[in-house]
């Protein structure tokens, strides 16, 4: 098995085993592309928005093709998820079915899981931001199950194993490359504490990815209490092809989404993708949350994400079970409003050319 050997002997197994591995045949995958600032799906440009979906990797299939079906239905474009992921069926913990072990080895048969999961998303036509996240995986950084729970602002600065991790994204993205519809996020608010990269350490990661799969589109998101001209200044300085914006909660500016899109697109020619927005469950409004995304669109954002910590846990039920009624009403009427907005004017009009 390679969960049992060193890591010198890992790229003999993982050649070995992902060779072959792929989109299962048959299946046609949306092909997601960046232009300009804007992103495509099958060369058609299209606003994006995805949806917190972060416990994939332990969703039944049931579970899958149900949600799935409900988001396509409602107008939702993709998924977002984390093949590294807390597990939270009890207390937040690190969890032992993770795709990387703490050796950053990969695990064979949750890698199997990831493309159970890509495979559906595609039948579905939806996309997937692939998110890593390496302090979640114990034994990969410095973090210690002590710590899991702890306040950020309480912990030192966290480090990876940054050898451990950089073979490991390398291998799984040369065993994803003929998925077309994913693109990958390097680390998860790569600028926190206990997320914490160094933009040398995310330049190459980055080259590590483009090696196994130079046309893979790849970002490296940011927390925004730096502000949105330094998340996108940021993005340009270590050359992810997406801007991976995660906006300040503090307070949430829902209805300055415009405005500050205009911001951090003054900064930046690259798309700009607004990951990780504020939650309904914390006493928001749908109609807040409507105008949010309707404002983020008018600016000239390219992609936005619903929020909800009802993907944090899909072992016990599908997403849709779990959602409150205000959720369910923003999923189920977010998309006419949508549509009907005009996109920032400067992607309008490169659109039109």
């Amino acid at each position: 098995m390679c969960v049992a050997i060193r890591r010198q002997q890992i790229a003999i197994c993982v050649l070995a085993t992902l060779v072959g591995h792929g989109a299962a045949e048959g299946v046609i995958t949306p092909e997601l592309e960046v232009s300009g600032d804007h992103f495509t799906v099958d060369s058609q440009p299209r606003f994006l928005v995805f949806v917190s979906y972060f416990d994939a990797m332990r969703a039944s299939d049931e579970t899958l093709e149900s949600d799935f079906r409900y988001l396509r239905a409602n107008g939702f474009d993709g998924i977002r998820i984390f093949p590294n992921w807390w597990d939270f069926r009890r207390e937040i913990a690190f969890g032992g079915d993770t795709l990387l072990n703490g050796k950053g080895q990969i695990r064979l048969e949750r890698f199997s899981a990831l493309e159970r999961i890509l495979e559906l998303a595609a039948q579905h036509g939806l996309l997937v931001d692939v998110s890593f996240a390496y302090e979640t995986v114990l034994g990969l950084s410095n973090l210690t199950e002590q710590q899991v729970g702890t306040s950020q602002g309480l912990l030192p600065v966290n480090q990876v194993r940054l050898d451990d991790y950089e073979h490991a994204l390398f291998y799984v993205a040369g065993g994803l490359r003929d998925y077309r519809h994913i693109f990958l996020d390097i680390q998860n608010e790569y600028n926190g504490r206990i997320t914490h990269l160094s933009d040398d350490e995310v330049r190459r990661l980055r080259a590590a990815i483009k090696n196994a799969d130079p046309h893979r589109l790849v970002t490296a998101s940011l927390a925004n209490e730096i502000g949105p001209e330094e998340v996108a200044r940021r993005s340009n300085e270590v050359n992810v092809d997406i801007v991976g914006w995660h906006e300040s909660r503090n307070p949430w500016q829902f209805d300055a989404m415009d405005a500050l899109v205009k911001r951090a697109r003054g900064a930046t020619t690259k798309p700009i993708y607004m990951g990780e927005p504020a939650l309904l469950e914390d006493g928001l409004t749908v109609e807040s949350v409507i105008t949010a995304v309707t404002k983020a669109k008018a600016g000239g954002a390219a992609a936005w994400t619903f929020h909800t910590r009802n993907g944090f846990d899909l072992s016990k039920q599908s997403l849709v079970e779990s959602m409150t009624e205000p959720e369910r009403r923003f999923a189920e009427t977010f998309k006419p409003k949508l549509d009907a907005t005009p996109w920032g004017a400067n992607v309008a009009a490169k659109v039109a050319e």
